[in-house]
């Protein structure tokens, strides 16, 4: 008789989107999201962020403001930057579309909604917020740069595991399409262990990490298709940043050390 196998529990939480763990060479292990937060665990929250998950006689909802880090808002499609563009409050409709990705959210949200769900952003490898680059232009006022590829992403959690390590220009390889037998409804994988868990990397939305000033003002993303902006280059690439806004291209996926 053979006696059955009890699996290990995992190391990493277990709310929200299940989690896959990741262990760089260094020695760093982390855990994080398989799939971009899908906004039937994304309404979990709003349920339970008190006064803000009221609709109105439509079904929309009705909490129009403004997002800041010490308040965030739960609810996405108000703040995009682009008024009367693709976020629109009925963007997000847990209800008919529990299982798609929210969007629309900020750095702000995504921050708070990790931490509801004994999470994180995604930082750096070795523990803490990345660093943000800077540079001073010629009228002498220093600004904040987007990263250059590949130094200042090598200690990014988020491009490790959208890289498949550092080893991939996409999330399954260095070529556009992805091969479809490495495709799902949630978008495509790596194609070796543990990388073959995490889907959506290249092929969902963006997601803002943990390279923050002020205010979540320079918080930046990684991966995620960007509306054809510079599609050559940019269009899924791992090595793909720029401040958020709370757009149609942004998510959330979150990190978490492990237990």
């Amino acid at each position: 008789r053979v006696t059955p196998v009890t699996p290990a529990p995992s190391p990493c939480p277990s709310a929200g989107s299940p989690m896959v763990l990741l262990t760089t060479p260094s020695g760093w292990s982390y855990c994080i999201d398989k799939t971009a937060v899908k906004q039937k665990d994304y309404e979990v929250w709003v349920k339970a962020t008190a006064g803000r998950s009221k609709r109105n006689s439509v079904g929309r909802y009705v909490d129009p403001q403004s997002v800041t880090c010490a308040n965030p808002v739960s609810l996405p499609g108000w703040h995009s930057t682009d008024v009367g563009g693709p976020c629109k409050p009925d963007t997000y409709n847990p209800e008919k579309t529990p299982d798609a990705p929210v969007v629309c959210v900020g750095a702000c949200e995504a921050r708070a909604y990790c931490k509801s769900v004994g999470k994180r952003l995604c930082a750096r490898i070795g523990g803490g917020p990345l660093p943000v680059p800077q540079e001073t232009g010629a009228d002498g006022v220093t600004r904040v740069r987007a990263p250059t590829w590949p130094d200042e992403f090598a200690d990014s959690e988020m491009y490790y595991a959208c890289s498949q390590g550092g080893k991939t220009r996409y999330a399954w390889g260095d070529t556009k399409p992805a091969p479809p037998e490495r495709c799902s409804t949630d978008g495509c994988s790596g194609a070796e262990p543990p990388f073959d868990e995490i889907v959506g990397m290249s092929d969902g939305p963006s997601s803002p990490e943990e390279r923050c000033s002020l205010e979540g003002a320079a918080c930046f993303r990684v991966a995620g298709h960007n509306l054809g902006s510079d599609p050559e280059r940019n269009e899924g690439a791992c090595d793909y940043a720029s401040q958020p806004t709370a757009g149609i291209t942004t998510g959330i996926r979150c990190c978490a050390d492990p237990l």
